[in-house]
């Protein structure tokens, strides 16, 4: 039994504090998507949280570590499709990396687009940035075909100090 409870405490203090970085939300609910670091006892990335937080409802959310990055997670699926991904072939847990967002443009083709963002720690805080400015929030923007939502048009970032 001590040995199930350390292996609970060790496993538990690996994802000792978190931080937001990035808020999502969109033009077709009330819906928001909160994407947070999760952080060891040094303040280095150990994993991701991405928690969906919808009023009336119980927030769901998702956990994945570090690891997963080159692979690539899916943080977001409908109707058997993968709506965005996240992936990273240079993340360093220390001083952060590029994490490629690939998203649905269309569902009807697959096609799919993608944006680079950069996770860089600053000191013992992370930001989040797009082309250099750091973002405060993104906006989703739905492609439409006759009425219906069928992907991502784009994303629209706004960023902090504008």
């Amino acid at each position: 039994m001590k040995i199930f409870m350390l292996l609970l405490l060790a496993s538990l203090s690996s994802f000792a504090k978190s931080q937001l970085v990035a808020m999502v939300d969109n033009q077709e609910d009330d819906s928001v998507i909160e994407l947070y670091v999760e952080l060891d006892g040094a303040h280095d990335v150990v994993g991701f949280e991405v928690r969906q937080v919808s009023a009336g409802f119980a927030p769901e959310s998702m956990m994945f570590e570090t690891k997963q990055l080159p692979q690539g997670v899916s943080i977001a699926q409908e109707q058997g499709h993968h709506l965005v991904k996240l992936s990273s072939k240079n993340f360093a847990s220390h001083q952060g990396g590029e994490l490629a967002v690939s998203y649905l443009h269309n569902g009807l083709t697959g096609s799919r687009r993608s944006v680079v963002l950069d996770l860089a720690r600053d000191g013992d805080h992370w930001r989040l940035f797009h082309r250099q400015e750091m973002i405060q929030k993104i906006h989703i923007i739905t492609k439409r075909w006759f009425g219906r939502a069928v992907g991502i048009q784009r994303l629209d970032f706004s960023y902090m100090g504008r």
